[in-house]
């Protein structure tokens, strides 16, 4: 007889735990079953879901607008932390939400155990209807497990300047030293090398300057022309030759060069020759 009613009761959950689950299953992150999922405080985490979930709410959350819901997070076990992540979310578009998960510590810390509600618009706490995701667990943000002091950080640099520095070598006793202060560089080579090409340029300009002097002298002194003084030779300036000058024609008669033929007026006698007187 316990043995039938059993049957009949199995009977009887069987659709309704099959009705859960597939609920559960319309989630994709968390994902089913319960505390599948871990997610870390101070990250954010990606809620998904199926198209498939909104034909859960006629039978769940009848008073529920699929395309207008809230979003909360709530303690698994018991409704003493119910935090409000989102609002007028669209389940027919929309099929992920990012999270920020900000939960406080205190919160955390008295439940490990989470679950995400889809609720009614503007519906407060405690929930007659709503759709919930498979539970989670969140855990506390990560903290660095090393505590450096303030002697571990000054051997650290103390070893690194040793390693940026291969000529020194630690001394058993630290003394202070005095950094020597930096000399200002001298400027001398700077003159060297502007002076010199000064110089240069120089020398190169007064050695042309000479020679196109030389040039124009020479050129004047060969265009000059031959001068004579009054009554006397042609005179001829330094750096001319001599020039030949040449009778013309009708100066050469009668064998006297340079002399005009003068006539004798008519009725002169002519000259007797005279024989020279020679010697014996």
């Amino acid at each position: 007889m316990a043995r039938y009613w059993a049957l009949a009761l199995f009977s009887a959950l069987l659709p309704i735990q099959t009705w859960c689950q597939s609920v559960q299953d319309d989630f994709t992150a968390p994902a089913p079953p319960d505390r599948f999922t871990t997610v870390q405080s101070g990250t954010t985490f990606t809620l998904l879901w199926k198209t498939g979930l909104q034909n859960s709410f006629p039978a769940y959350c009848p008073s529920c607008n699929v395309k207008n819901l809230d979003l909360w997070v709530t303690s698994f076990a018991n409704r003493n932390y119910e935090y409000k992540i989102a609002s007028s979310i669209d389940i027919t578009t929309t099929f992920f939400y990012q999270w920020n998960v900000n939960i406080p510590s205190v919160a955390v810390a008295a439940n490990k155990v989470w679950v995400l509600r889809f609720t009614p618009s503007n519906a407060q706490p405690p929930f007659a209807q709503q759709i919930s995701s498979p539970g989670f667990d969140i855990i506390g943000p990560l903290v660095s497990s090393t505590i450096v002091s303030s002697s571990t950080v000054q051997s650290s640099s103390k070893f690194w300047s040793l390693r940026a520095s291969p000529s020194a070598s630690p001394s058993p006793t630290s003394t202070p030293t005095s950094t020597p202060t930096p000399q200002p560089e001298s400027k001398a080579w700077i003159a060297g090398v502007v002076v010199g090409p000064i110089i240069g340029i120089a020398l190169g300009a007064a050695l042309m300057w000479w020679l196109l002097k030389r040039r124009r002298d020479k050129k004047a002194r060969g265009q000059m022309n031959v001068g004579y003084l009054p009554g006397g030779p042609p005179v001829y300036h330094p750096g001319q030759q001599p020039v030949q000058k040449h009778d013309e024609p009708w100066q050469r008669q009668g064998g006297h060069q340079g002399q005009y033929p003068v006539e004798a007026p008519a009725g002169t006698p002519k000259p007797v020759p005279v024989e020279m007187w020679q010697p014996r």
